[in-house]
């Protein structure tokens, strides 16, 4: 994961001023390999994407009773692609990534819990739009969908995928995925 980190803040040249997080890292490689897929699939369009990434609220809002209360307490932060604004390169996914989740988080922030219900729903609902040409979860039900877990092993992530076939094929191919799992491997 360090040299995959190392990576993208060298081809950034700059333009990634924090240290990306594995679930960054991975979350983007991955969004980005099925932005491909289904680009190829497509006749080589690429279409707008957009993702439902899962956060849990518990620790970002203001409100005291959140903190030690039951259940879940997350939204799927819509993350938006959209072609010829967003470059393909991995760190522009990364820091569109990061800065979309941090919007929301400031958002919360101070809201009152009548406003984090409302944003909560408004946010899940968004994600669920069938406007959007490719429609990608990390962690929730869907057609083709990818979970992250942690491992036995502290450095590295667990990736599961729910895609169509069509589009494992290309992912199987897809150079950053292969040198990815080289790297877990090599590690072994």
């Amino acid at each position: 994961m360090s040299r995959l980190r190392k990576k993208c803040i060298d081809e950034a040249c700059g333009a990634l001023t924090f240290q990306p997080s594995r679930v960054e890292i991975i979350t983007a490689l991955l969004w980005r390999a099925f932005i491909c897929a289904s680009a190829i699939i497509n006749g080589w369009y690429v279409r707008p994407s957009l993702m439902g990434f899962p956060l849990n609220l518990r620790s970002k809002s203001s409100l005291p009773q959140v903190h030690n209360s039951m259940g879940n307490f997350r939204i799927d932060v819509p993350i938006k692609f959209i072609p010829g604004e967003i470059k393909m390169e991995l760190y522009n996914f990364i820091i569109l990534i990061r800065d979309t989740v941090n919007k929301v988080v400031a958002s919360c922030a101070k809201a009152s819990p009548d406003e984090i219900v409302t944003l909560v729903n408004i946010y899940n609902e968004s994600v669920r739009s069938p406007e959007w040409g490719v429609l990608l979860f990390f962690g929730t039900k869907d057609t083709q969908m990818f979970w992250l877990h942690d491992t036995d092993i502290h450095s590295e992530v667990g990736v599961q995928m729910d895609l169509k076939e069509s589009y494992m094929q290309l992912f199987e191919c897809d150079d950053d995925i292969k040198a990815l799992t080289f790297m877990r491997d090599a590690n072994l």
